[in-house]
């Protein structure tokens, strides 16, 4: 049987915890114009009262204790500090989304945002992933309700806020399932290439593409595909086409977030996601479309495998237990995770794609519910990127960019558009 050792406890002051083994890298690397920064929102039925907003965010801090937070700076390393006035981060929603957090001591990690009926939250990327986001969203639109007397059932990624976290819920779960004995696995590979046509950039924008799901899943089941497997290969399909793909001679990849919580049973409102990379074949001759499929099948699927997955666990954890890395001053952390930043990070894929899957909820909150949205903010290589989740028997990809063309995504639409579906496009600004 395999060995799942504890490490030293990672919280020893009520209220502070370490930042996960995912989380770590990403103060390090935020500077004052990107850091990493998801948003998700709901259009509710009904326009929000910030008074009664304010007063359910107050409620669930002992739910949600990892999740509102304030960075806090040590000596030789970041911590989140639970909100002692979780109020503070509930604000009208940006003109411009995904903002930056300034990251200074004591600066909040979460916004809950407002306009109208829209209720939204914007997380920087060390509290929580995708999945864990969706959670909070539902949970807070839940409590929105319940504090006027409605019955909102805690199912479907709804919690009960008036039970504390648990500590499965609060651990970091890449810790939890350490096994030292066994061999870790290097992350290495080429520099991709990446999309940067002569500027000027704009400030982050968005367009959303929404398909009929009945009808993808045609197209994907007609594939032998899944619906992530189908997409990532067909954006893939798009990014070797852009002018400079093909002569600048580099891999074309993506990067795709895996969601550990099913494969490891874990419970965890922290980051639990592990990332695989997807490329189009290097090839001699320019690769069909369903080449990529395959190879883009070949890949992720090989990503699912639990062995595969724990020696990745290893390999992170124990790089971020070594010694020199957990003694050093902060400013010597920063130096060492930019340079590995550059040799392993974001250069090694050319774009984004992410699933969140089905957007669930309690057949009490879908009545209040009009839509779903979620987006990726800015990052500091890669100046496209694509988003996707089900909602209401419509999948939509929400494509991000800094970039003023519009090729990638005009070029994705056209694609669906061959392959027989009929996307709807909302344009943001």
């Amino acid at each position: 049987m395999m060995n799942i050792t504890k490490l030293p406890p990672e919280q020893t002051v009520p209220g502070v915890y370490a930042l996960d083994c995912s989380a770590t890298v990403y103060p390090y690397l935020a500077t004052k114009r990107v850091n990493q920064i998801f948003r998700m929102a709901l259009e509710l039925d009904t326009e929000i009262d910030p008074a009664r907003l304010r007063t359910v965010v107050r409620g669930m801090t002992a739910r949600f204790p990892t999740m509102f937070v304030t960075l806090r700076k040590d000596r030789d390393t970041f911590r989140l500090q639970t909100m002692r006035h979780p109020e503070t981060c509930v604000c009208p929603e940006p003109e411009v989304y995904c903002q930056p957090f300034r990251l200074n001591d004591g600066c909040d990690l979460l916004r809950v945002t407002y306009k109208e009926n829209r209720l939204g939250i914007e997380v920087f990327h060390s509290i929580t992933d995708g999945a864990g986001g969706m959670i909070l969203l539902k949970t807070l639109a839940a409590e929105y309700y319940r504090a006027s007397g409605e019955a909102i059932p805690s199912e479907n990624g709804v919690c009960d806020c008036t039970q504390p976290a648990t500590d499965a819920e609060t651990q970091d779960s890449f810790r939890a399932n350490y096994a030292p004995d066994i061999d870790g696995v290097a992350r290495s590979g080429k520099h991709a290439f990446q999309y940067l046509p002569d500027g000027p950039f704009v400030p982050w924008r968005h367009t959303e593409i929404r398909l009929p799901l009945d009808e993808l899943k045609k197209v994907t089941k007609a594939h032998g595909a899944t619906i992530t497997e189908y997409a990532a290969a067909l954006y893939l399909d798009v990014l070797r086409d852009l002018p400079g793909a093909q002569s600048a001679k580099k891999p074309i990849a993506l990067s795709v977030p895996i969601n550990l919580r099913p494969i490891f049973r874990s419970q965890t409102l922290r980051n639990f996601s592990l990332y695989f990379l997807a490329t189009v074949p290097q090839t001699p001759e320019r690769p069909a479309f369903d080449d990529i499929l395959k190879n883009v099948q070949a890949q992720l699927r090989a990503g699912t495998d639990k062995e595969l997955l724990r020696r990745m666990i290893r390999q992170n954890v124990s790089q971020a237990q070594l010694p020199v890395f957990v003694k050093a001053p902060r400013p010597v952390k920063k130096a060492i995770l930019r340079v590995g930043a550059a040799l392993y990070g974001e250069g090694l894929y050319t774009s984004t794609f992410s699933n969140l899957g089905i957007f669930t909820m309690p057949d009490a909150l879908r009545a209040h519910v009009r839509s779903f949205h979620a987006m990726l903010g800015e990052s500091p290589v890669n100046h496209i990127k694509i988003l996707s989740y089900c909602s209401g028997g419509v999948l939509s990809l929400m494509f991000s960019s800094r970039l003023v063309s519009r090729e990638p995504e005009d070029a994705l639409i056209r694609k669906l558009r061959e392959a027989g579906l009929q996307p709807d496009i909302v344009r943001m600004p």
